[in-house]
C-alpha cells in the first residue's frame, strides 16, 4: 500500500510538471498572437448578417457586433487586456495548484487497516509452517512413508518462504539414523528376541 502511494504521488507530480509546461507555453503563443494583431478583425461577412445567428450575449466578447463604432473601437482596445489578465489569473491558480501539490496532506493509510493485513499474513505464515512441520515429524517417524517437504519454487508467495526460513532454522541436522528407522530396527530386534523366547519355551 505505501508502495501504491508512492507511485501516486510520482505520477502526479509528472502530471502537475507536464501541465504547467503546456499552458506556459500556450499561453506565451497566446500572448505574441495577441501582440502581433492588438485589434479585433471585422470579419468580411455582412455584419447584420452574422448578429442574426450570433447570441447578443457574445456582444461583449466580439466588439464588431456593438452598433456603436466608438464601443467597438474601445472594445477592440480592451479585448486583449481582458485576456491577458485571464492567463495572469490562470498562471496564478496552477502556481496555487503547484504549492498544494508540494505540501503533506497529512493523509495516512489508518493503522487498523496494516494491523488487518499484518494478521491476515502472520495466520497464513503460521498455516504454511505448520503444515511443513507435520510433514517433516511424519518424515522422521514415517521415513518410507513421507518425504521431506520441498523448498517453495521462486513463484511462490513471500508467506510461504518466510514460514520455510522460519522452519529450516530449527531443523536438526538430517542423517540416516532418524527416530523412525531407529525404531524400526528396535522392533525388529525385539521381534527376533520374542521369537527365541518362544522357541525355549516351547522346548
Amino acid at each position: 500500500m505505501r508502495a501504491g502511494n508512492a507511485s501516486s504521488n510520482k505520477r502526479r507530480k509528472v502530471f502537475s510538471v507536464e501541465a504547467k509546461s503546456r499552458i506556459k507555453k500556450h499561453g506565451a503563443d497566446f500572448v505574441k498572437f495577441i501582440d502581433k494583431e492588438t485589434n479585433t478583425r471585422i470579419p468580411q461577412t455582412g455584419v447584420d448578417i452574422l448578429k442574426k445567428d450570433i447570441s447578443p450575449d457574445l456582444a461583449g466578447v466580439l466588439p464588431w457586433m456593438s452598433s456603436s463604432s466608438a464601443l467597438q473601437r474601445q472594445s477592440t482596445q480592451t479585448y486583449p487586456k481582458m485576456i491577458l489578465k485571464a492567463l495572469d489569473n490562470l498562471q496564478r491558480d496552477v502556481r496555487t495548484y503547484e504549492d498544494l501539490v508540494k505540501q503533506d496532506n497529512k493523509i495516512r493509510p489508518p493503522n487498523w487497516m496494516r494491523w488487518q493485513q499484518d494478521t491476515k499474513d502472520l495466520e497464513e505464515m503460521s498455516k504454511h509452517g505448520l503444515a511443513t512441520a507435520s510433514k517433516i515429524i511424519n518424515h522422521f517417524i514415517m521415513p518410507d512413508l513421507h518425504e521431506l517437504p520441498p523448498k517453495p519454487s521462486e513463484g511462490a508467495g513471500g508467506v510461504e518462504h518466510v514460514a520455510w526460513d522460519l522452519t529450516e532454522e530449527v531443523l536438526p541436522k538430517m542423517s540416516d539414523d532418524i527416530w523412525g528407522k531407529i525404531a524400526q530396527s528396535h522392533l525388529k530386534a525385539f521381534t527376533e528376541v520374542l521369537k527365541a523366547l518362544a522357541a525355549e519355551v516351547e522346548e
